[in-house]
């Protein structure tokens, strides 16, 4: 269903500027590891390490009062990310058990993948340094984000004395993409959220507040050779418990 229409909603959004810089390679790295939380798998030394540094909201491109780093690889049928987000200050750290797509108001760390590179649409996925999920899809067009998307991928955070990690799996196979070429290129976007006194939006990439298209100028990235779209349909094993008592 979700495929339909992710694909009337590519027919219905005008062609858009595309972001032209050269895309940036994500290594192939035959490995899982582990979603503990924990960056301590080989895998992790050997991911693209991207630097996610940029206050774009409410301030235009200025510099993060925090350190993070995120490591990206894929295996053909995994996006690996792993966060490192230190905090020089942990105890402001806001993290909640809540409800799934109920933690926007917590620390987060995530990002944004425009599958088919063409600035229309854009999955999301952000994570609280507790591990509680938050995804949706952003459509330019309409410039609404809907919630009612909920993928099914992994995640893990642990907060420490320097600040939080996460370790996050997203099956290739939840996403729409063109898989009729070898090597695929997705735009990408790495965010952290910190909200203290006021709520900084900080990103792997400069946003120009001018161009109101912010999915436009997410950059490129390219490998994926092995993936294959997935037809989107999964089986989520479950357990209803009901009583029934007769007077």
């Amino acid at each position: 269903m979700y495929k339909s229409i992710l694909s009337a909603a590519l027919l219905s959004v005008p062609f858009t500027t595309l972001a032209t810089s050269q895309p940036v390679t994500l290594p192939f790295i035959a490995e899982q590891a582990t979603i503990d939380g924990k960056l301590n798998e080989p895998s992790w030394q050997r991911a693209k390490k991207i630097t996610i540094d940029n206050v774009t909201w409410p301030y235009e491109n200025s510099k993060s009062p925090v350190t993070t780093h995120a490591y990206v690889y894929e295996d053909g049928e995994t996006l690996f990310i792993g966060f490192e987000a230190n905090d020089p200050n942990p105890e402001l750290i806001r993290a909640f058990y809540r409800d799934r797509d109920a933690a926007w108001d917590d620390d987060l760390v995530g990002l944004k993948i425009d599958s088919y590179n063409n600035s229309q649409l854009a999955y999301q996925f952000f994570i609280n340094p507790l591990g509680v999920q938050q995804d949706s899809i952003e459509n330019e067009l309409t410039k609404h984000e809907s919630s009612s998307w909920d993928g099914i991928w992994d995640s893990v955070g642990v907060i420490h004395e320097n600040g939080y990690t996460v370790e996050v799996a997203i099956p290739l196979r939840v996403l729409n993409f063109d898989d009729s070429v070898a090597s695929k290129t997705m735009a990408m976007e790495f965010l952290r959220f910190l909200p203290r006194s006021e709520r900084l939006r900080i990103s792997s990439m400069q946003i120009d507040h001018g161009n109101n298209c912010w999915i436009c100028q997410m950059p490129s990235y390219q490998g994926f050779e092995q993936a294959k779209q997935g037809n989107n349909v999964a089986i989520i094993p479950s357990v209803v418990l009901g009583k029934n008592e007769n007077p």
